[in-house]
């Protein structure tokens, strides 16, 4: 299978240190990973990258875990958002794995009706309900904290770690 860049680790894995610039694998200044500009081409609106979520500080983590993480892939606007409508011509692309307690799962990245996002692991369809995620209002630039909500309630704070061309 394709390999993923590790993640950056800043000072604390919990999330980037204050008032520090981040680097991105590649060695490269950047906030949100984006194609160069060319003279004369035009730079795409949206495209695929490769997002790494890990676990932010909690109180089972006090330091927060890059064992812990979410790692998928899906098109974002320039500005870091997810973009539904090029979801919807590169779907089967979109995918995501959940590393916890050193067990892998693999799942899509779904926009559902009504404008929402999820990360669904039940492949199968045995199961009627999804792992539901709010994943539309956030940014995905480094260094940014996500919070993901499951469908029971419970939520958990991430950051950004990486984003990367995919």
């Amino acid at each position: 299978g394709k390999q993923f860049p590790p993640a950056i680790r800043p000072h604390s894995i919990a999330g980037p240190p204050a008032g520090k610039h981040q680097l991105a694998p590649d060695g490269h200044s950047a906030s949100l990973r984006t194609n160069e500009a060319k003279i004369g081409v035009p730079m795409p609106s949206s495209y695929l990258k490769t997002i790494r979520l890990n676990l932010a500080r909690t109180p089972g983590h006090p330091e927060g875990s890059d064992q812990h993480y979410y790692r998928f892939t899906a098109p974002l606007t320039d500005d870091g958002h997810l973009d539904p409508e090029a979801w919807k011509k590169n779907r089967d692309k979109c995918r995501v794995v959940r590393f916890w307690d050193g067990e892998e799962e693999v799942g899509h990245v779904l926009h559902r009706p009504g404008g929402s996002w999820a990360f669904v692991f039940d492949i199968e369809g045995d199961d009627e309900s999804e792992s539901g995620y709010r994943l539309g209002s956030h940014t995905f630039v480094l260094g940014e904290y996500v919070t993901i909500a499951e469908e029971d309630g419970e939520q958990t704070t991430f950051w950004v770690a990486s984003v990367v061309d995919a």
